[in-house]
């Protein structure tokens, strides 16, 4: 009988904290506008020396309406490949019409030198500065 109790009294507060997680989820979660794409991409390390660069475009109902992935033979640095990774995702969003979109990005550091237009005399400071020259398409929503 003590097994019982404590499992109900487990259950119940297993869904107790259920209703407090979801109530704190919808607090902060808002559908996009109908008009608004959300943009995720990432890059990734594949064997020694390969790259592979993807994202995702998710309307606002969540469902996915273009995807794509490239790979390639060659993998510079992690922060590089970010912002390849970006270029790659905005231009490909362009080419397909894509205007008002929110973009979500794992890179702080790359998020950071965009929005501080943050351009270094260097590798890394071509692609953002590239980034850059597209960035001025979008509407952007965050």
């Amino acid at each position: 009988l003590k097994k019982l109790v404590s499992l109900e009294i487990l259950m119940n507060l297993i869904v107790e904290v259920s209703h407090n997680v979801l109530a704190t989820e919808a607090s902060f979660w808002k559908p996009l506008d109908i008009s608004t794409f959300k943009l995720n991409f990432d890059t990734g390390k594949v064997g020694v020396d390969c790259r592979r660069w993807g994202f995702i475009i998710r309307n606002n109902l969540g469902d996915v309406v273009l995807g794509e992935v490239k790979q390639a033979l060659e993998f510079l640095a992690p922060e590089l490949e970010e912002a390849r990774a970006c270029y790659f995702a905005l231009s490909t969003t362009i080419a397909h019409g894509f205007r008002t979109l929110v973009m979500e990005a794992d890179s702080q550091e790359l998020t950071s030198k965009l929005h501080e237009k943050d351009v270094l005399n260097n590798l890394l400071g071509l692609f953002i500065s590239d980034t850059l020259s597209l960035l001025i398409r979008f509407n952007f929503l965050s």
